[in-house]
């Protein structure tokens, strides 16, 4: 059997890190060497392009265009060369769905929750043409799935809500996501005034879904409250619209002492990050999963996540669960927290038994290829 493993679609975030991941572990075991051959498709400039440099001949690996509508063009157009060349029989696009020849069997990692949970208006607040291309792309993700020869999932929810939606004629399974906890750590130094404050990690870049524009108000709440805290954002300072909305927002209201914004952190930073804050926050609308909550699990600290049904599913007791919208309930949440051990301990042990139940990467990396080798097998 000859894969072709595509990666295409990942740049940079949590889905390029659970790629390198498996990528790790494929090439460290050598599992490579039962198939006829694996090769690779990447985005240029990403992460996974440079690792695989290193690791794989230059006939495997074929780049492609880290821009959404040139990648397309380059799937519709200049890899289907490199597919009749590399004699390709099965496709495992890792997350999202290729342009690639009808007859070349496609699995596809599905993380997209919005089109499993038609009921939730997850673009609300957008309109004119971006809310049109959102949509558009979200028919693209329907369609994707129908046409899968195999999807994975990584939740039994959205596995579930995708058979009743959709009913689709190829194989589906639920993967549930591993944790990688790099072996050599890099130490993540914070500015001496902030040691001994109690601190809140928002781990993620500038979405809305992730309610980070509510950071300022919360704040404000607290003090209001007059309870010190610091939020810790990690979004890139990248002067992008949202980060001037952000810093406009914070000095309006005067809490400049309430926010610190690092930048981006490199995963050997993680441990030594996670182990210096008291709190992790998950305030968003809808995910198929998030790394936050494996990593709040993994480290120990307690959770403070958005109270729909897509976090009660996956985090059950393991989470402490708050209105997103409202930032004065958010406020009173952390300021009880602060001062109910008992109940923060509790949350944090039930995520420690609940970690217990998910794969390690070994385990994670055998259930997908196992899957992809099912799928084949079925065709044949």
């Amino acid at each position: 059997m000859n894969i072709l493993f595509n990666f295409s679609t990942l740049k940079a975030g949590g889905g390029q890190n659970v790629a390198l991941n498996f990528l790790h572990c494929f090439i460290e075991r050598r599992l490579f060497e039962h198939y006829e051959s694996c090769s690779y498709l990447v985005a240029s400039g990403s992460a996974i392009a440079t690792y695989l440099s290193e690791q794989v001949g230059s006939e495997y690996i074929f780049t492609v265009s880290s821009n959404p509508l040139k990648r397309l063009v380059d799937e519709l157009v200049c890899t289907r060369t490199f597919i009749r060349q590399q004699h390709i029989d099965i496709i495992y696009s890792y997350f999202g769905y290729g342009l690639f020849p009808k007859k070349i069997l496609q699995v596809t990692g599905s993380a997209v929750s919005n089109i499993y949970f038609p009921e939730i208006n997850f673009w609300e607040g957008f309109s004119g043409l971006e809310l049109w291309k959102h949509k558009l792309v979200d028919k693209y993700r329907r369609l994707s799935v129908m046409r899968s020869a195999g999807v994975v999932f990584e939740t039994e929810l959205l596995e579930q809500r995708c058979r009743e939606l959709f009913k689709p004629k190829g194989l589906l399974i639920t993967i549930r996501p591993s944790i990688f906890v790099p072996q050599q750590e890099a130490e993540f130094v914070f500015p001496k005034e902030l040691a001994a404050l109690k601190k809140g990690l928002f781990l993620c870049g500038w979405q809305k879904n992730k309610q980070v524009m509510l950071i300022p108000e919360i704040a404000a709440c607290l003090k209001q409250r007059g309870v010190p805290f610091m939020f810790v954002l990690t979004a890139a300072q990248d002067n992008s619209p949202m980060h001037q909305q952000f810093v406009k927002k914070v000095e309006e209201l005067q809490v400049n002492e309430y926010v610190y914004m690092p930048g981006t952190i490199g995963k050997s930073m993680l441990p030594s990050l996670y182990r210096q804050i008291d709190f992790v926050f998950l305030l968003s609308k809808l995910e198929s999963f998030s790394n936050n909550i494996i990593e709040a699990w993994t480290y120990h600290k307690p959770l403070i996540a958005s109270d729909e049904a897509w976090t009660h599913s996956i985090c059950g007791e393991s989470a402490i669960y708050v209105n997103r919208n409202n930032p004065e309930c958010i406020a009173d949440c952390i300021a009880l927290c602060l001062k109910k051990e008992t109940e923060v301990n509790a949350a944090v042990e039930a995520g420690k038994k609940l970690l217990t139940s998910y794969p390690t990467i070994e385990e994670r990396t055998d259930q997908e290829l196992s899957f992809i080798e099912q799928v084949y097998a079925q065709s044949h």
